[in-house]
């Protein structure tokens, strides 16, 4: 290489270092530009951050506006809260033959004492208690199950007694909102083992999932031993008999356990025992499908048999239903039976 070659060389040199020192950026531009990109990937991440956030609130507002439509609407979210804390509450109402208590934990019959007897061992005659019996109504809102005996009802009036030719009512109600509810009304006079119970509807028509056309009625009573016998009373004596709505009498077998479907419409149906009964009876009758069965607890000392069935009622959709019923606690006695006309002998 010659020394004009070698002059041109170094002068290219030189021109490529000014160029870079003129130039490309000083660390303190580098460092400017660093905090420039790292305020927009702030600006980014909150935008992303906030996107996140803003989501759930969009399908909040979706879900109360769904939750909103009458034909998929939750009663659970309208009120119907089957998960209550609250301690139950309970009233009595009663006459010179029964004492009967209600409960707020489903608003139904949770005990029955006859007044004026007494069991083989001088003890008063419990037919049932709260532990080994429930009542309530099933259905659904939408996809969701309404259970009537697990939720709180409160009462509408105090307890009371009645005697001669009184008469008193008093209400169990639950309500999804104050001008829907659930109701049952229980109605004694004196001098009778009969409860008027009515089931009212009140304002749920439109919470009440739209292809149903029958309510199911549960009812379950585990049987105490009355009499002295136990084996006796739970094998001979402890079964459920029903009446078909215009028909014949017919019952389960005391002396084996069974599950059953009725045919027809049920008049009523009684939870017998050696000496007492417990019988429900509709004004008009029970609509089908209807089943019943009875298990008999062999091992047991203390109850002697359980007794259920699950009953159907119409509803329509109105905006107000009833269904008239009553309860008959009292002895398995010809001539009390026989006077109320509805073939319980």
């Amino acid at each position: 290489m010659d020394k004009n070659s070698t002059l041109g060389m170094l002068l290219i040199g030189g021109i490529i270092m000014a160029y870079l020192t003129y130039i490309s950026p000083s660390e303190e531009e580098l460092a400017r530009a660093q905090v420039i990109q790292d305020s927009i990937e702030q600006i980014e991440t909150k935008k992303i951050k906030s996107s996140e956030v803003s989501a759930p609130e969009t399908h909040v507002q979706s879900t109360i506006v769904d939750t909103l439509k009458t034909d998929s609407v939750s009663i659970t979210e309208l009120g119907f809260n089957t998960k209550q804390n609250a301690q139950n509450q309970y009233v009595t109402i009663e006459n010179e033959l029964i004492r009967v208590t209600l409960s707020s934990l489903g608003g139904q019959v949770s005990s029955v004492e006859l007044k004026n007897y007494q069991t083989y061992d001088s003890l008063p005659l419990i037919l049932f208690d709260e532990a080994h019996s429930e009542f309530g109504l099933k259905f659904f809102t939408g996809n969701q199950r309404i259970t009537t005996s697990e939720l709180q009802f409160q009462a509408e009036g105090e307890s009371f007694v009645v005697a001669n030719d009184d008469s008193k009512s008093i209400s169990m109600r639950y309500y999804a909102s104050p001008s829907e509810y659930v109701e049952y009304e229980y109605t004694l006079s004196g001098n009778s083992y009969e409860v008027g119970t009515t089931i009212n509807l009140v304002g749920i028509n439109n919470l009440v999932a739209s292809n149903i056309v029958d309510m199911d009625l549960d009812w379950t009573v585990t049987a105490l031993p009355l009499e002295k016998n136990i084996k006796d009373e739970r094998s001979k004596y402890t079964t459920i008999y029903y009446k078909y709505a215009g028909d014949e009498v017919d019952y389960i077998s005391e002396g084996s356990d069974d599950d059953i479907k009725a045919d027809a419409k049920i008049k009523w149906i009684a939870y017998k025992q050696q000496f007492f009964s417990s019988i429900l009876t509709a004004e008009t009758a029970f609509h089908k499908p209807i089943s019943m069965s009875t298990v008999a607890l062999e091992d047991s000392a203390h109850v002697l048999k359980t007794m259920s069935s699950t009953l159907a009622i119409p509803f329509e959709h109105s905006p107000t239903e009833s269904f008239p019923m009553s309860f008959y606690f009292g002895p398995v006695d010809y001539d009390i039976l026989n006077d109320m006309d509805d073939e319980y002998e």
